[in-house]
């Protein structure tokens, strides 16, 4: 039986929350809500979140000091973050207090779906490889690093794997390794009205570049 994945909700809007726990259930996920960081702090205590959900206007502690705060307890689970602010520097908060995705209100039912789901996807990949991190190699990591480096940030796992003639499952592991370093960032677009979210791989540092 498929493990059901945990999805918690920070947002003190109700309806936000009902329409949110409709779209979780309807996906057989679980879903989990929190109206602010003390009710999250409590929920952290007995659950164990594969993804969170955080509203930007919330009392108390917005947002990204909730990021924050989440980032302390779950260094490596999912963060979107959910905001009718568009400036590139509320966004440009979120992103470097630790959330990986961000969602525009109102959003759609299904772009929002297709989010998580891209995200879910990405952590179940990175907790298989997460005990072989011990195995990395410098001159593999080195060659990662100069594809990215050299090709650009539009790489994905696929095209990297073409590009260095190294497996697929091999370059997966050492960009988990990388992110875990803090080398690269990992960044996602959306295409087409049902486009499914695409990851991109950018580096950190160039200075951080293995020759």
């Amino acid at each position: 039986m498929k493990e059901e994945k945990c999805i918690i909700i920070v947002d003190d809007d109700p309806d936000i929350c009902f329409t949110i726990s409709e779209i979780c259930c309807n996906q057989g996920w679980n879903p989990i809500s929190c109206t602010n960081h003390l009710e999250l702090a409590r929920r952290l205590e007995t659950e164990k979140p594969n993804l969170f959900l955080v509203d930007y206007h919330l009392p108390e502690m917005d947002g990204v000091g909730i990021v924050r705060l989440i980032r302390q307890k779950c260094p490596t689970i999912p963060i979107i973050a959910l905001t009718v602010e568009e400036t590139v520097s509320v966004l440009q908060r979120f992103m470097e207090a630790g959330a990986n995705d961000y969602a525009l209100k109102p959003f759609k039912a299904m772009d929002l779906i297709s989010r998580i789901k891209v995200h879910l996807q990405y952590q179940e990949a990175s907790s298989f490889y997460i005990n072989k991190v011990k195995g990395i190699k410098q001159e593999t990591l080195a060659i990662v690093l100069s594809c990215i480096s050299r090709v650009g940030p539009t790489e994905q796992v696929e095209q990297i794997a073409k590009e260095t003639n190294i497996s697929t499952q091999t370059v997966y592991r050492y960009l988990k390794y990388m992110q875990e370093e803090g080398l690269i960032e990992t960044r996602y677009s959306y295409g087409g009205k049902m486009g499914r979210p695409k990851a991109s791989y950018h580096l950190r540092h160039k200075d951080s570049f293995v020759e």
